[in-house]
């Protein structure tokens, strides 16, 4: 059974990615043995010109900062070299996503002895 909330989530962010000039496998397998019904869950609209600028910035900053990537029951964990990306930046790009993806929940922790 395809989680048809988390196809949705994984396809903006891998398009967030790619127009941030990373490569990333193709995903049309998994869309299309999605019967999700279409329909776009987020609202890039949202964000203005000039924070979708920011935006794409943090994001190439912070999708190399990324490691131990695990799969949650409600999510995903993604823990975040701070030599990457600071918190500051992270929690900037959280609010840039809460603004146009209003379903998704958003928790940022510091974790102290670790980078």
């Amino acid at each position: 059974m395809v989680n048809c909330e988390a196809v949705e989530i994984l396809s903006y962010f891998s398009g967030l990615a790619r127009s941030a000039g990373f490569e990333l496998p193709d995903l049309g397998s998994l869309m299309g043995n999605a019967n999700c019904g279409g329909g776009f869950a987020c609202d890039p609209l949202a964000l203005s010109t000039a924070v979708r600028v920011r935006h794409r910035e943090l994001l190439q900053r912070q999708l190399p900062a990324a490691h131990d990537i695990s799969e949650l029951s409600d999510g995903y964990l993604f823990h975040l070299n701070t030599g990457g990306i600071s918190f500051i930046e992270a929690a900037q790009r959280v609010d840039f996503e809460r603004r146009c993806c209003l379903f998704l929940a958003f928790q940022l922790q510091i974790v102290g002895g670790q980078n």
